[in-house]
């Protein structure tokens, strides 16, 4: 008898569990029946992107998404007016951040002109990833004529000697060397055709489409044509060379040659070396190249947690002008042009990390809360109204579930009046149908229902109660079974 009450007890105790989570399970069973693969996304042609819906509309454009946390600003679309109004005396301008490439500055940025600094930057970029920076260069007899017509201290070329291609990229760039200009070139091509295909290979490759090398007699005497816009498509690419960053952003260097003609340590001094002292070392970097009436300079300024790339380009029409004004001038002006820009633009956030986006609606009905995944920066003008950014959302195509938050599902991209483009990931807020999200869900619907409190508390006591009775009940019999084996002695 206590057996068949222990069982009938237990099955009631089955039913009353099962009948419980089957009720709290029922909508993800019933979500799984009708989309047998979990996929959210429809195989319909006529959506391109996952069939979502946002309720602010923010994929179509920012104008439009109520809901969105994005910066909220007055629009502005006067291009013009984003970079700085500014009088210089230097005749080609181009100035931006290391942040976005936003433009802080222009003047004639597009002009297409000769600029020899720009040529000293891609050969020697060349000359490094092509060749080992080790790889030592027999100087010819033109180029040694050359090099004592330049009469360069620590840079006197000779004839049949050997120079390390890392020492002809120091005075190509730290004295503006045109005779380790030519070594350079030479070593880099086979013939003129080949040489000219591997510098129009790197140009396309560099994004300078509006940029040309151009060869004269042979491959010793050339020139680039190229604007200001494309130089700083290559200074940003250059920059990220471990040498060209060291020389860069050096004033001097301690140059040892591993040749064993050449052991002795050579003191090598950049030209530029001046503006570090001139300006108490705030600059970070300054390179300069002359040739002809040309004369163009790149300079690294700091700014806050960003840099600012500023490239100068001037001709001049007398050769008699007086070089050394042209230098002095060019830093007096470069500074005075820095500290505007340190007190007209302001490092801002334009999305940040954690921040809500929007709310979108799966084809199911599922809403999903985006959060952006990253934080975006951008240098906001302070002589113009804050501006909206044209925002577009691309999510992936398709959405499975489970998701988990902080997963990717998306990217939005944001357009500011100026034209510069800045992008972060968006992802869910919380999981959604995840292990996890499965637990919090439970435990969240019993704090929540009473009824299900009370019939937890009320399966506990019953549970409490038969272990007990099951206790007293293996108790007992063990009680009558010594008290047996006693009457049986």
């Amino acid at each position: 008898m206590f057996k068949n009450n222990k069982l009938i007890q237990f099955n009631i105790l089955l039913i009353v569990f099962a009948f419980f989570f089957s009720s709290i399970f029922t909508p993800v069973m019933v979500f799984a029946d009708e989309n047998s693969t979990t996929n959210v996304a429809q195989e319909d042609s006529e959506n391109t992107s996952t069939n979502v819906e946002s309720t602010n509309n923010t994929s179509s454009s920012s104008s439009d998404s109520g809901g969105n946390n994005s910066p909220e600003i007055n629009s502005h679309n006067a291009n013009d007016n984003w970079t700085l109004d500014y009088t210089t005396e230097f005749d080609n301008y181009y100035v931006f951040d290391n942040l976005n490439r936003s433009q802080l500055y222009k003047k004639n940025e597009l002009i297409e002109r000769e600029d020899p600094l720009a040529l000293n930057i891609l050969i020697s970029l060349l000359a490094i990833e092509t060749l080992e920076i080790n790889t030592p260069i027999t100087i010819s007899n033109e180029t040694a004529m050359k090099s004592a017509q330049e009469n360069l201290s620590n840079i006197i070329l000779n004839a049949g000697s050997k120079y390390e291609v890392q020492f002809l990229v120091y005075a190509t760039l730290f004295y503006d060397s045109k005779a380790a200009l030519e070594a350079l070139t030479l070593s880099l091509s086979k013939s003129v055709e080949s040489f000219q295909t591997l510098v129009n290979s790197r140009l396309r490759n560099l994004n300078m489409d509006n940029s040309k090398l151009i060869i004269e007699d042979n491959v010793s005497n050339i020139k680039l044509l190229t604007n200001s816009q494309d130089m700083g498509s290559l200074i940003t690419a250059a920059y990220t060379n471990t040498l060209f960053k060291k020389i860069f952003t050096s004033s001097n260097e301690i140059y040892i040659s591993p040749l064993e003609d050449q052991n002795r340590p050579l003191y090598l001094r950049n030209r530029m070396d001046f503006v570090w002292t001139w300006t108490r070392n705030e600059i970070t970097g300054a390179l300069s190249a002359s040739n002809g009436n040309s004369t163009s300079f790149a300079y690294i300024f700091p700014g806050d947690s960003y840099s600012i790339y500023m490239l100068q380009n001037i001709n001049y029409k007398d050769e008699n002008n007086d070089i050394s004004r042209i230098f002095n001038n060019s830093i007096i002006e470069a500074n005075s042009l820095h500290n505007e820009i340190s007190s007209k633009f302001i490092r801002t956030v334009l999305v940040q990390r954690g921040d809500y986006f929007d709310t979108i609606a799966l084809s199911n009905g599922v809403q999903v809360e985006l959060i952006y995944l990253s934080t975006a920066y951008y240098l906001k003008p302070t002589f113009i109204s804050e501006i909206v950014p044209q925002i577009s959302l691309k999510m992936k195509d398709p959405i499975n579930l489970p998701i988990t938050a902080g997963e990717s599902l998306g990217n939005i991209t944001m357009v500011l009046p100026n034209g510069d483009s800045f992008s972060a990931e968006v992802g869910s807020s919380i999981d959604i149908y995840s292990q996890n999200n499965v637990i919090e869900n439970l435990l969240s619907t019993i704090s929540e229902n009473e009824n299900i409190v009370r019939l937890i508390y009320a399966l506990a006591i019953v549970l409490l109660l038969v272990i007990l009775i099951e206790i007293i009940m293996i108790l007992f019999r063990r009680f009558l079974y010594n008290k047996s084996n006693k009457l049986k002695k």
